[in-house]
């Protein structure tokens, strides 16, 4: 896998039980980060892993996922698969990694529903609306006994939900 700066190895060292908000300016390594934690999880949890990873739109979900392919290959070689229609990568050890565009809240009843998930990640998480939408995906953390579920919102300063994340997530929190 590409070298990780200090600031991405850092996160992988926090523990898993603590739900993650990585906030801050482009560039700064966040969605490598996201990528080295999901990494991280399923090669701890194996087929016990389900992680499902969010962008509001297709066109913001195509970067993303030539990253984590990249980073994919590089750490696992040919011990994957990735179906690029359906968006879904999985690991030779059982374990899943899904990429999904969600835009509105149908779009979680259409796609989303129902299903367990163990690791959510929101990759651009100030570009949303409102929480709603983000609070329904929560109901989708679900785990077997033994494998701890957690959120990890990664964001840029601006967009519609940016008060609202610095509120919950960074103000009063800063030492």
């Amino acid at each position: 896998m590409e070298r990780l700066s200090a600031f991405q190895a850092s996160t992988l060292e926090i523990p898993e039980t603590m739900n993650l908000a990585l906030l801050g300016a482009r560039g700064g390594g966040k969605t490598t980060a996201g990528t080295a934690i999901s990494f991280q999880h399923v090669e701890r949890y194996g087929s016990a892993a389900s992680v499902l990873i969010v962008r509001r739109t297709y066109k913001a979900l195509a970067d993303f996922e030539d990253e984590l392919l990249g980073m994919a290959n590089q750490l696992f070689g040919g011990s994957f698969t990735y179906n690029r229609s359906d968006k879904i990568m999985r690991l030779a050890n059982g374990a899943k990694i899904t990429l999904l565009a969600l835009e509105r809240e149908s779009d979680y009843f259409a796609k989303v529903q129902g299903k367990n998930v163990t690791l959510l990640i929101v990759d651009e998480v100030t570009a949303y609306q409102s929480e709603r939408l983000l609070r329904i995906l929560r109901s989708n953390l679900r785990a077997p006994q033994g494998v701890p579920t957690r959120v990890v919102y990664l964001g840029n300063p601006g967009g519609p939900l940016h008060a609202r994340i610095f509120e919950r997530h960074v103000r009063d929190r800063r030492s």
